[in-house]
């Protein structure tokens, strides 16, 4: 049997952050780490959980101050991110520290899901179609 990922939201109590967490436990093999934080978390956490994907909304870890950003994923090279931005300017910001897969908030629903289904490992999209 293959095993499960994990997927980490990174995101303050809301919409954004249950909207988030709907996604991600709809789909098969993903089990998700949800916790209500006000900026990155500590690596106790990212640790313990060992993530795949890691979700960030851009108000927890302001993409304007890139040395945070930068930080998580030093501390996960493992891990894939998928970082959620208000504007043009915070996406360059985004991908300027190194984050290929950044969108746009207010981004339609199917895309945001088809991003987050390209970014899981291969074991789950195997899963996925058994």
């Amino acid at each position: 049997m293959k095993e499960r990922v994990t997927a980490l939201i990174i995101a303050k109590p809301g919409q954004m952050r249950d909207g988030l967490r709907a996604l991600l436990r709809a789909i098969p093999g993903v089990d998700v780490v949800d916790r209500p934080c006000d900026g990155v978390p500590n690596t106790d956490l990212l640790a313990e959980h060992h993530p795949a994907l890691i979700l960030v909304d851009c108000r927890v870890a302001d993409t304007r101050t890139p040395g945070a950003l930068r930080q998580l994923k030093t501390q996960n090279p493992g891990a894939c991110f998928l970082i959620l931005v208000e504007d043009v300017e915070q996406r360059q910001l985004a991908q300027d520290t190194g984050f290929e897969h950044v969108l746009i908030k207010g981004s339609s629903a199917e895309k945001l899901a088809k991003t987050v289904r390209e970014l899981l490992p291969q074991e789950t999209e195997t899963r996925r179609s058994e």
